[in-house]
């Protein structure tokens, strides 16, 4: 048995095989384009939740085009085709010169297509005049003569049997293609050990030699974050939660990012010009790198991908709750300041700063929402000595609210939640200054004893003439306002549940909640007093729907979770340019194997392949003829074409018969015609 013919090369060589191949390199393709890809494990745990999470990571979902076994059913699918062309191309070529000129008159006869006459041309004009015929009519034509007969072959639309090539082969160059860009290497040398993916936010300088690729690596894709002013040699290529540094053959120098905006502050387009330079130059190169307009140099592609902060300076105010002293403070973005709350020592890790905030306009629904800029924000972690954080996003100016103006200090204790945000109300300047000084009287034991006296005349003015009434209601106060402190209206709420009777619950709630405004009221008016002369009804409104949102803001106050408020004074703007490079040789050879793939389908479904043979018999001076056709597919056509083919012959060869002569159709004319 021929090694063709095992049974492993045909199961290899087999369509079905190879279509079920096909299918999962689609099914993987969906994955690939439905679900984001390279994308940082936080995102995706977020997102799915651990369950799910671990799921997709187990399976490589995450990084579908270079998990392993998307990459074993690409190999698997070359070697299935390879072999498929390895069986079948030498027939395609042979189908293509075999004009099958040795079938007999038995064979002719089953076929679907043909035509039987007898004429009284001889049978050497008569075959001249078939095959000219034929000719004119796009077919390559041989003639064998057996004995007293001859067999006439015809072929049209041999480039079909090359479509057949053509597309098997495409199949071949764009799986290779595929494989060679798939960094196989970079798998082979993880699962073998060589390479150790790095986990830690760690200098280029210090990432140690188990996690560098090579800096001729043939292929790879890599993305690498360069402020203004800053340069880098190396990228980083993303690998599960981690990453492998791709030392680059260049240095990338980013002397300016500049960044265009629409009116709403969305970003229109962003570029970066950087200067490039390498060993082998005389001298740095400038080039400018655009959305859409990417450098090619030299095998490596360097796209525009991103911009991120690269640092800029911030000028910030810090609020301590319980002091009037606030502080300035001056950091960059990803740099860390300590600051000691009651003994305990606090990281402040500034991570990012954003000038343009969009959000849309708050009770617009239409087909094209507005949008408002909230205006600059930083953002950063509040660290504690155990470990544990919460993440903040303060906004630099006073957001409009349902016509209040708000400064909006967001919290949350992970990536997976939303921010929650603090509502604190901006005073007639424009600033958090009366909140502030609001915070800071509520902790002020001194100013609660010298408001006191104001804060029981106006909870109750019959108390004053009880001295023991007036004790229990001063009692009382107090342990609100140090329920209040610490942990705002729940713990009060709280309180109210447990001693209280749950029948009067909800009226003795009501009772602490408006003792407690009258309070802050008595506290506020210490602070700011009213004016002497009786203020407008506006002025009086305004000053009462502040009071209700500084409640409301106090009441969340401890759910805060920091001991201070930062707000922005004044930045810096520093951007960096997020850049993408890589390097992708297969990358012809995909675009080779996709001209093959049209090409070849284009000859599949365009150009038939059909074959047309013809019978010629001396019978005296007559010449029975027999014309017969076959197409593997569009019948409709061929029996079209095969009508004027037969009828073409038919007359050619009356009208090259000897003068006087006339055409006899044998045994009852054209018998047997199906065309």
């Amino acid at each position: 048995m021929s090694l063709a013919r095992a049974p492993a090369v045909r199961f290899l060589g087999s369509m079905n095989l190879a279509i079920t191949l096909l299918v999962g390199v689609a099914m993987a393709s969906v994955i690939g384009t439905v679900l984001k890809q390279n994308q940082p494990y936080p995102d995706y745990l977020a997102k799915f939740g651990p369950f799910w999470f671990e799921v997709f990571r187990a399976l490589g979902l995450y990084d579908v085009y270079t998990a392993a076994w998307f990459l074993f059913i690409l190999a698997f699918l070359v070697t299935s085709v390879s072999v498929c062309l390895w069986r079948n191309a030498p027939l395609m070529v042979r189908a293509m010169h075999d004009y099958q000129e040795g079938r007999t008159r038995q064979q002719l006869e089953r076929l679907k297509f043909r035509h039987e006459f007898v004429s009284s041309c001889e049978t050497a004009r008569a075959q001249d005049v078939m095959l000219q015929t034929l000719r004119r009519h796009g077919y390559r034509s041989r003639v064998r003569s057996i004995g007293p007969h001859h067999v006439l072959g015809g072929i049209k639309g041999w480039g079909n049997r090359l479509g057949y090539l053509c597309t098997h082969s495409a199949v071949v160059l764009i799986c290779v293609g595929g494989l060679l860009d798939g960094n196989v290497p970079l798998k082979l040398g993880t699962l073998l050990g060589d390479l150790r993916i790095e986990t830690r936010d760690l200098p280029v300088a210090e990432v140690p030699p188990q996690s560098r690729l090579p800096r001729d690596n043939p292929s790879f894709r890599a993305s690498v974050l360069i402020p203004e002013g800053q340069r880098a040699d190396a990228a980083y290529v993303n690998v599960a939660d981690g990453y492998l540094l791709q030392p680059l053959p260049f240095v990338i120098a980013l002397k300016k990012f500049r960044i265009e905006h629409y009116q709403t502050g969305q970003p229109k387009s962003f570029e970066s010009d950087i200067k490039l330079s390498e060993p082998g130059w005389a001298a740095p190169r400038d080039y400018t790198i655009a959305v859409n307009h990417p450098l090619i140099l030299d095998g490596y592609s360097l796209y525009q991908a991103s911009f991120e902060d690269g640092g800029s300076r911030l000028q910030l105010r810090l609020h301590p709750w319980q002091s009037p002293q606030a502080e300035e403070l001056e950091t960059r973005v990803n740099a860390t300041l300590t600051r000691q709350d009651g003994g305990q020592e606090l990281r402040l890790e500034f991570t990012d700063f954003r000038r343009f905030n969009l959000n849309p306009a708050p009770g617009d629904s239409g087909a094209r929402r507005a949008f408002i800029d909230y205006g600059p924000s930083f953002t950063y972690r509040l660290r504690r000595a155990d470990g544990t954080a919460r993440e903040y996003v303060n906004y630099m100016q006073p957001v409009t609210l349902q016509g209040r103006a708000y400064f909006l200090s967001g919290v949350r204790d992970s990536p997976a939640e939303e921010f929650r945000y603090l509502h604190i109300p901006a005073d007639e300047n424009g600033t958090p200054g009366r909140f502030l000084s609001l915070v800071q009287a509520l902790y002020d034991d001194s100013r609660w004893n010298r408001a006191m006296p104001r804060i029981l005349q106006d909870a109750a003015p019959t108390a004053a003439r009880d001295a023991t009434l007036q004790s229990n209601l001063e009692q009382a106060t107090r342990r609100l306002l140090t329920l209040f402190r610490q942990g705002g209206l729940d713990a009060v709420l709280n309180f109210v549940n447990t001693v209280v009777p749950e029948p009067h619950r909800d009226a003795a709630g009501a009772a602490y909640i408006k003792l407690l405004q009258t309070a802050l009221r008595a506290v506020y008016d210490d602070i700011h007093p009213p004016p002497a002369e009786p203020s407008s009804a506006d002025s009086e409104k305004e000053r009462e729907l502040f009071l209700q949102d500084a409640f409301a803001a106090l009441s969340a106050l401890p759910l805060y979770g920091s001991p201070f408020y930062l707000s922005l004074s004044g930045y810096t703007e520093v951007l960096a340019s997020g850049l993408q490079i890589t390097r992708t040789p297969g990358k012809r050879v995909v675009y080779l194997g996709f001209g093959l793939l049209l090409c070849g389908v284009f000859l599949l479904f365009y150009v038939p392949y059909r074959r047309v043979w013809g019978w010629l018999e001396a019978q005296g001076d007559e010449t029975r003829v027999l014309l017969a056709g076959a197409s593997l597919r569009h019948e409709p056509d061929f029996r079209r074409e095969f009508s004027r083919l037969a009828l073409k012959v038919h007359r050619d060869m009356q009208a090259r018969s000897p003068p006087g002569s006339a055409t006899l159709a044998g045994a009852g004319g054209q018998r047997n015609d199906k065309s």
